[in-house]
């Protein structure tokens, strides 16, 4: 009777066809010291720095806001890959490298968490519209973004800025990481 029972789930791991890949999570790291721009001196800076500044809301925008990697495809249409995936949700994912990004501009002094009970002099925002591998031209990652930095409750300063990398190695790690790294350092410095 074992031994029939062995055969049995032996023949049907041959039957049930090929095994589909295994799903690959990514993420979206923050910039290396060594890919930030140069840091800029704090008596040059216009407006002047704040003080401390909080990360308020990291919005994606759909369909972008799920975990399955967006493929735009030659064609044009959207679709979500099964096997490529980030590892949270992009809203969350996005939050370190935004922090991070903040920090390394200084004109935004120290960066507290949204959830940080210290007083702070302004809050930035981020707003996706785009989050997606595009295949029409070539395999790039694509990022698009609005930045704004709110005082009190009036926006002070606002811009809107994209970036897209290269991801035919495979690494979408590297590929989004290099795509919404720059981005928000255009955003950053695009200001106004």
């Amino acid at each position: 009777m074992a031994a029939i029972a062995a055969v049995a789930l032996a023949l049907s791991g041959c039957l049930s066809g090929p095994s589909r890949p295994p799903v690959k999570a990514w993420t979206v790291e923050p910039a290396t010291a060594d890919s930030a721009r140069a840091p800029v001196r704090l008596d040059e800076l216009t407006p002047p720095p704040f003080k401390a500044t909080r990360l308020g809301g990291v919005t994606v925008l759909p369909p972008y806001d799920t975990a399955p990697i967006h493929v735009k495809r030659a064609d044009g249409t959207l679709a979500e890959d099964a096997y490529n995936v980030f590892a949270a949700a992009p809203s969350q994912l996005l939050r370190r490298p935004v922090m991070g990004a903040l920090a390394q501009e200084q004109r935004f002094g120290h960066i507290l968490p949204s959830a940080s009970s210290a007083a702070s002099e302004a809050v930035a925002e981020v707003l996706v519209s785009e989050l997606a591998l595009d295949c029409r031209d070539g395999r790039k990652a694509k990022v698009r973004l609005g930045l704004n930095i709110v005082k009190g409750r009036e926006v002070v300063l606002a811009s809107e800025a994209e970036g897209s990398a290269d991801a035919a190695s495979g690494d979408y790690t590297e590929a989004f990481s290099k795509a919404f790294n720059d981005a928000i350092r255009e955003g950053l410095v695009n200001l106004k």
